[in-house]
């Protein structure tokens, strides 16, 4: 006696069955387009974006050794301790979003609750940025009179 059900089909049965099954929960009714999505064209963004982050991670990491040993003044000791604790915080802080991610918001809100903390955080060191500036420039102008 043979048995029945998605174990036991041969792959042509399997592919008649999900395609059926996937028709059934189309919108349309009509044949999905199962070609279309996916693929290597994503993949291909993703890496390049990979790249992008992991040499920007890299940049910043060895230009922050510089940065915090001179106008910071910090000690060579500290700034090591320093810059290997922003790079755990880099590595480990993906886990617990991946996690936020799977277990409370879903991936589409956690895109958009990042990137809007992002664009935040942007905003505000740029306008920082501004903000430093100008009053530099301005006590330049006070300490020399020129108002």
């Amino acid at each position: 006696m043979a048995e029945s059900g998605l174990g036991v089909m041969d792959y042509d049965e399997r592919y008649e069955f999900l395609l059926n099954y996937d028709r059934s929960n189309n919108e349309s009714g009509g044949r999905s387009s199962m070609r279309v999505v996916g693929g290597w064209r994503p993949a291909k963004i993703i890496i390049q974006a990979e790249m992008l982050v992991t040499i920007a991670f890299y940049g910043v990491a060895s230009n922050l050794i510089t940065y915090l040993t001179g106008p910071l003044h910090q000690s060579t000791v500290t700034a090591a301790i320093n810059i290997n604790v922003w790079s755990a915080v880099g590595w480990m802080l993906p886990l617990v979003g991946a996690f936020v991610a799977d277990t409370y918001l879903g991936r589409f809100r956690t895109i958009e609750i990042s990137s809007f903390i992002y664009l935040v955080v942007s905003t505000s060191l740029f306008l920082y940025m501004r903000y430093c500036e100008l009053s530099i420039v301005i006590c330049k102008l006070l300490t020399h009179n020129l108002f």
